[in-house]
């Protein structure tokens, strides 16, 4: 029994990790203290998150070995950020996480059952937070409304200037702010893969160039708003997702895909509403299939689908 509820504890740990693709729980502790520092009430339902969608997979019995490296939580602690976001830490945040964190699990196998289809299954694309945005867009739109009061509240960061921007990049990715809780998430990013801590500052450098360059304004540069996306961008196309590409056609992949993040990031606002991770997501997806696609163009025997 104790060691059952270590290692789901470890899995649940895991899972904070995952939301930068790192199975450490180490790793996952690190940016719960990260965001202790921004909000005990982003802290407490970002586990709260993970927790319920962790337990709920292995009540329903999906994969096990996914579930112990933490790939069916990282969606819920995501659903528990936005839910802190938008409703600070009261009683109906605790709700929203709670049924958004559960409803993860259908929503992640219907996307990979999506993705294997045979029109599809060529490209290896990943579920990645797709759950989390498709669940806090509908909650966003359907029923925080309902529940929204005038107690809530979400961080607000005081600081500006484009350095500033390095580390309130990884802030963001959880739906927070403030720099030390980005520097306590670069350093858990570390501690868990050092490539991965390289290419997520790389992404975020790049995309504060980008932004600099394409007249972004400050304010949203500096407060993370600009760059968040392409830190996951970084992270998965330069480390995880196409590990059998040579670094050049990797670093390319990062480059392409931090400069997609910010056009979707500025397409997407047009919409209204959260933006959450959308930009991430279609930017590496968008990559992998070029990528993919045109090693089959030239190799055509050489495609082989990775696990």
């Amino acid at each position: 029994m104790h060691a059952r509820l270590i290692s789901t504890a470890s899995a649940v740990a895991r899972g904070l990790g995952q939301i930068f693709f790192v199975r450490s729980a180490l790793t996952g502790l690190g940016i719960v203290i990260g965001l202790s520092f921004s909000s005990w009430s982003i802290a407490g339902l970002v586990v709260l998150g993970s927790v319920v969608q962790t337990h709920g997979a292995y009540f329903l019995q999906r994969r096990r070995s996914e579930i112990d490296d933490g790939l069916m939580g990282y969606n819920g602690a995501l659903v528990g950020a936005a839910a802190a976001w938008e409703l600070g830490g009261t009683w109906p945040a605790v709700l929203v996480t709670v049924v958004g964190s559960f409803a993860c699990i259908p929503v992640h196998e219907m996307i990979r059952w999506l993705w294997s289809l045979p029109w599809l299954r060529r490209f290896d694309l990943p579920v990645s937070t797709a759950p989390f945005c498709i669940i806090a867009g509908l909650e966003h739109g359907a029923i925080v409304p309902l529940l929204r009061t005038e107690s809530s509240a979400t961080p607000v960061n005081s600081f500006s200037g484009y350095e500033l921007g390095l580390f309130q990049d990884f802030s963001e990715v959880v739906l927070s702010a403030g720099l030390a809780t980005g520097l306590v998430i670069v350093l858990s990013l570390f501690l868990g893969s050092w490539k991965i801590g390289v290419a997520s500052l790389a992404g975020s450098a790049l995309a504060i160039g980008l932004g600099i360059a394409v007249h972004s304004p400050t304010a949203q540069i500096s407060a993370g708003l600009t760059g968040y996306s392409a830190v996951l961008a970084a992270i998965a196309l330069g480390v995880v997702v196409l590990p059998e590409r040579p670094w050049v056609v990797r670093a390319g992949a990062v480059v392409a895909g931090v400069g997609l993040t910010l056009a979707f990031n500025h397409v997407l606002a047009f919409a209204g509403g959260p933006v959450f991770t959308w930009p991430f997501l279609l930017s590496m997806w968008l990559v992998m299939v070029v990528v993919k696609f045109r090693k089959a163009r030239i190799f055509p025997r050489a495609v082989t689908k990775v696990e």
